[in-house]
C-alpha cells in the first residue's frame, strides 16, 4: 500500500512565506490606493469650495451696478445689492452692502440683512471688513482668499486663490478667475 505523502516542513514554510509576501504586497497597494483616494477627495473638495466662492462673488456682482461697487483694496470688495423695481419704479438698494474679504485663511462674505430698501442711491460702501465680520452675518470659504479685484472697462475682474496639496505632499496655489460685465 502506497504511503500518502504529506507536505514537509520546508514546503509549508515556503508556502507560508510566499502567501505572506503576496498578502503584504496586497496590503501595501491597498494602503497606497486609499491614501491616493483621500488626496483626490481633499483636492476635489478644495476645488469645489473655490468654485462655490467664485459663484457667490459673481452672483453678488450681478445683483449690483457699477455705482454700487467699491474695491477698497486689492483683496476686499463692498457690493451694494439691488432689488427689482416695483411697478417700473427706480432701482432699489439693500440698506447694507455685502462685504467680501480675506480673513484668517478664509474668504468671508459678510452681510447685514434688512427689510428696508433705499430708493435713491446705494448704501455707504466704506465699511471696515473687521467691523462687518464682528457685527454681521457671515459665510466663510475655508482655504480660499480674494487674491485680486479690479474694476476695468465696464466690469469687475477678480481672482479666488486657494492652496491645494500636491501628490508629493507639498502645496500649490491655484487661482480661479472671474469677471462680471455691466451693460447699460
Amino acid at each position: 500500500m502506497p504511503r500518502s505523502r504529506a507536505f514537509s516542513l520546508i514546503e509549508i514554510l515556503v508556502a507560508t512565506g510566499v502567501a505572506g509576501l503576496i498578502t503584504s504586497v496586497a496590503l501595501l497597494l491597498f494602503v497606497l490606493v486609499g491614501r491616493k483616494l483621500i488626496w483626490i477627495e481633499q483636492m476635489s473638495d478644495q476645488q469645489m469650495v473655490g468654485v462655490l466662492a467664485r459663484q457667490f462673488v459673481q452672483s453678488d456682482l450681478q445683483h449690483s451696478a457699477p455705482d454700487g461697487i467699491l474695491v477698497a483694496e486689492p483683496s476686499s470688495l463692498a457690493i451694494a445689492l439691488q432689488r427689482e423695481p416695483v411697478s417700473g419704479g427706480n432701482r432699489r438698494w439693500d440698506n447694507f452692502p455685502v462685504v467680501w474679504g480675506s480673513h484668517q485663511e478664509r474668504l468671508v462674505r459678510a452681510h447685514q440683512t434688512s427689510t428696508q430698501l433705499s430708493e435713491t442711491a446705494p448704501p455707504a460702501l466704506r465699511i471696515p471688513l473687521g467691523q462687518a465680520l464682528q457685527q454681521w452675518t457671515s459665510r466663510s470659504f475655508l482655504g480660499c482668499r480674494l487674491q485680486s479685484v479690479e474694476r476695468n472697462g465696464g466690469g469687475v475682474s477678480f481672482q479666488i486663490a486657494f492652496r491645494q496639496r500636491r501628490w508629493d505632499g507639498g502645496w500649490q496655489e491655484m487661482t480661479l478667475p472671474g469677471r462680471v460685465d455691466f451693460s447699460l
